[in-house]
């Protein structure tokens, strides 16, 4: 049975049922089985469009429930039409602080057109490019548009270069990008994506790279902590009593290592 917290309907869900749109870096899930077999919960509830199945937010943990015998997961789902569900981009950082560096990049990205980071990221926003790399105050972007899914192949390659480089890779939400031009990173942003790329791709399992889409709405259900044990149960229930109604914090506020711009709602009572 649904469960309704703080305007959120929540719900035991079978993993089978659970489409994801987005790959998943291995090691990460890895780790986070590791986490929650010897945590022995689901910390937090995985974001589900209703309607769709489609997994918005919680990949990993879609990915690391298996591995610890679970069958089911703990879902908030939402309906993703609604504009209460934001849809934003992670923007990929390299450990790449070079000329040269930067312009590998853009050979491997296709990107000939030399401008100003901010020219770079307006061009990304426009649709003018389809993908854009920064480094500093320097910017390369793409001639012209292509699809979504050959600028996710050369977003793969230059993982790849990356990795062979010893550039290193991380993740930080667009805007962060955007406001680093006398930061010492290397950035690659995508275009703009829309709802229906993200339903597309999980309906039909033609999966974005990882860390594209960064899904939020407001306030985010966490801290659920849930027992792994009941999760290998087909007839699991979710508990109001022991979630009551929930504790919302306000926006920027870091929780498990990430500052969220959204409130957070705290399902365990803490």
């Amino acid at each position: 049975m649904p469960l309704k917290v703080g305007g959120f309907r929540l719900e035991l869900l079978p993993l089978e049922s659970l489409h994801p749109h987005e790959e998943i870096i291995q090691r990460h899930a890895d780790a986070l089985a590791v986490e929650m077999r010897k945590e022995g919960v689901q910390r937090d509830p995985m974001l589900i469009d209703t309607k769709s199945k489609v997994v918005l937010d919680g990949m990993h943990r879609l990915a690391a429930l298996p591995m610890i015998g679970a069958k089911m997961a703990v879902c908030c789902l939402v309906d993703y039409s609604s504009e209460s569900v934001n849809l934003s981009r992670w923007a990929r950082v390299y450990g790449a602080s070079d000329d040269a560096s930067l312009t590998e990049a853009a050979g491997v990205l296709g990107a000939t057109r030399e401008c100003s980071a901010s020219e770079a990221f307006e061009a990304v926003e426009s649709k003018t490019a389809a993908l854009a790399v920064v480094l500093g105050s320097r910017g390369i972007v793409s001639g012209r548009r292509t699809n979504l899914q050959d600028s996710f192949s050369k977003v793969r390659a230059l993982d790849q270069v990356a990795e062979s480089r010893g550039w290193g890779r991380g993740f930080v939400p667009e805007e962060e990008a955007m406001g680093d031009e006398e930061g010492g990173a290397m950035f690659v942003l995508l275009q703009r994506l829309d709802k229906k790329n993200v339903l597309d791709a999980g309906r039909a399992g033609a999966l974005f790279p990882c860390k594209t889409s960064l899904h939020s709405v407001d306030p985010r259900p966490v801290a659920i902590r849930f027992p792994i044990s009941r999760l290998g149960q087909g007839k699991a229930k979710l508990d109001a009593k022991a979630l009551g109604k929930g504790r919302v914090v306000g926006g920027g506020t870091e929780y498990m290592g990430r500052r969220y711009k959204e409130r957070l709602l705290f399902l365990d009572g803490s």
